[in-house]
């Protein structure tokens, strides 16, 4: 598949509900961009297996604990998924393709693919809006849901385990509330996902990489009028200013639908000064 048809079903993707974003697929269109001399038939392949392995035991799970232990035999001892201690910071851990060529990758990534073997078996499975660290919330059949953490072979966390990891992300004094047992919606994830090469990027100094993820967020999510304001200020910072102009309409257009008037000034600003730089 060309970069082009890779465009074009990202973009498709970003016009779809957010229920109806399927985080695995869209990992995989975004993985093969960044491959284009590679086949992405093998790894549609192995995912199929894996969600027909997972599928096989529909009938036999009826807990969402049960689960979470099949989840952990089938991915964690069985493909030998874990998550990359050594070099958590390689590009290559946010790739899909790289990570099932691997077995290894972040949080996000290990998380798309065990929200793709739970949602075949049947679960109700979701992301956290959990800072800092990616876990899903598995559900089965309304009984009592368990959360677990694919990077740590989907080990199922408690409560101290919970407060243990937001401190990690939030300090010492961080609490456990509401908001951080939120579910995120497929849309959201992949928005983690490229997130995560966004601020790597950055922390490098890499400003075509991270002009490169914001411009696929803007693919994946085109109605969220800070996504554009934050591609417009990276194409002020490359010069194009054309592109940034572009960037900071779209965004002033978004922020007014959605009475978002800090944002809409901002945006309006940003355009007049742009605009007495170009005459």
């Amino acid at each position: 598949m060309d970069s082009q048809a890779l465009e074009e079903k990202l973009r498709a993707a970003g016009n779809l509900a957010d229920e109806d974003v399927k985080p695995v697929e869209v990992a995989l269109w975004l993985a093969a961009l960044d491959k284009p001399d590679q086949d992405i038939a093998p790894y549609q392949a192995h995912l199929d297996e894996m969600a027909q392995r997972a599928a096989g035991l529909t009938q036999q799970v009826e807990t969402a604990q049960e689960l979470a232990e099949f989840l952990t035999t089938l991915m964690s001892e069985g493909y030998q998924y874990a998550g990359d201690r050594e070099t958590y910071d390689d590009f290559s851990n946010a790739n899909v393709m790289d990570v099932i060529d691997r077995r290894l990758g972040l949080p996000v990534t290990l998380g798309i693919l065990y929200l793709h073997a739970a949602g075949a078996a049947g679960a109700q499975a979701h992301g956290l809006s959990f800072p800092g660290h990616f876990i899903l919330r598995l559900e089965m059949q309304g009984k009592m849901a368990v959360i677990i953490d694919p990077f740590n072979g989907g080990q199922i966390l408690n409560a101290a385990d919970l407060r243990k990891l937001l401190q990690d992300a939030d300090g010492p004094s961080a609490r456990l509330t509401p908001a951080v047992y939120e579910p995120v919606s497929g849309r959201d994830v992949v928005l983690r996902l490229l997130n995560n090469l966004l601020t790597r990027s950055t922390a490098k100094g890499d400003t075509d990489h991270a002009l490169k993820m914001l411009t696929r967020m803007t693919w994946i999510a085109p109605k969220r009028a800070e996504l554009w304001y934050e591609l417009a200020r990276m194409h002020i910072h490359q010069s194009n200013l054309h592109e940034a102009g572009n960037a900071f309409k779209s965004c002033l257009q978004l922020a007014r639908a959605e009475k978002n008037w800090q944002l809409a000034t901002l945006a309006a600003q940003a355009l007049e000064q742009l605009r007495r730089r170009l005459n």
